[in-house]
């Protein structure tokens, strides 16, 4: 299995969003998984969520205890299926004026399992039932012999002869885009263009360390996102370090507004409140 952890800012001063992963590599189903962290006791948890690969969003409800480093939070998930991942997402908001240094919450305070699961999950009866193969229906008796066929019609008429078209007048083409790449790979930069990179940290879900990663792959700009396609979407996931963040968080739509000079709700909150301080 692999795991991972990543902490950056939300919207607002003092609030920050904590990703927690967790996926099944093995060649079997784990049962009993439970997800921990360690929150700051001077933070408030504001909201949790969890999120499956398989099956989308799961009610999970987390418990919280008192630890000498904080508040141990546990997200109790039960069972998790061969090559699934699980996504907990904890938001926290503390005082804006106290100092919280991300670097020094990325530590990954471990997940607990029990035994593989080789054989296929309890099933109600009703789907037992619905596998049972149906008795063969019994075959109906021969349909009469269908009256012979009527008499062929007349030859359709002659074709009448085509009338020349006349031809249109080919419209403008916009120049071709380059088809994706064998490999997937969208195209990308070894320097931003003149007059700066565009500030990647206005999409959500976009922290200072993303911005990074996103800059040393050859991205710079709002345009350069926003014409992203699928198959370099998943260039583009595949190398970072938790997968799905791109279409979650619609960066591709944000991009575009963002790319034409708009705003979205994230990057106006993000400047007003002063998320991100260069």
């Amino acid at each position: 299995f692999s795991t991972g952890k990543e902490v950056f800012p939300a919207a607002g001063p003092g609030r920050y969003e904590i990703l927690l992963m967790f996926q099944n590599d093995s060649d079997s189903a784990l049962e009993d998984l439970t997800l921990h962290d360690v929150v700051p006791g001077t933070f408030n948890i504001e909201r949790s969520s969890v999120r499956s690969t398989l099956s989308g969003e799961r009610e999970v409800d987390f418990t919280k205890e008192p630890a000498r480093e904080g508040i141990h939070v546990s997200w109790p998930i039960g069972r998790i299926e061969q090559n699934e991942r699980i996504e907990a997402v904890l938001e926290i908001q503390g005082d804006a004026e106290s100092e919280y240094k991300v670097a020094d919450a990325q530590d990954y305070h471990g997940a607990t399992f029990g035994d593989e699961v080789d054989e296929e999950p309890n099933l109600p009866e009703w789907v037992d039932e619905a596998a049972k193969p149906k008795a063969a229906a019994k075959p109906k008796a021969a349909a009469k012999a269908a009256k012979p066929a009527a008499k062929a019609a007349k030859p359709a008429a002659k074709a009448a002869k085509p009338t020349a078209a006349k031809a249109a007048k080919p419209a403008a083409a916009k120049p071709a885009r380059k088809p994706v790449a064998a490999d997937g790979k969208p195209e990308t930069l070894t320097k931003a263009r003149a007059g700066g990179a565009d500030d990647l940290k206005m999409l959500k879900g976009v922290g200072p360390g993303l911005e990074k990663t996103l800059n040393e792959l050859g991205f710079y700009h709002f345009d350069q996102i926003a014409g992203w396609r699928k198959q370099e979407v998943e260039w583009v996931d595949s190398r970072l370090k938790f997968k799905g963040r791109i279409e979650r968080d619609e960066w591709i739509k944000q991009a575009k507004t963002l790319a034409k000079g708009g705003k979205t709700a994230f990057s106006e909150k993000a400047k007003k409140d002063g998320t991100y301080k260069k």
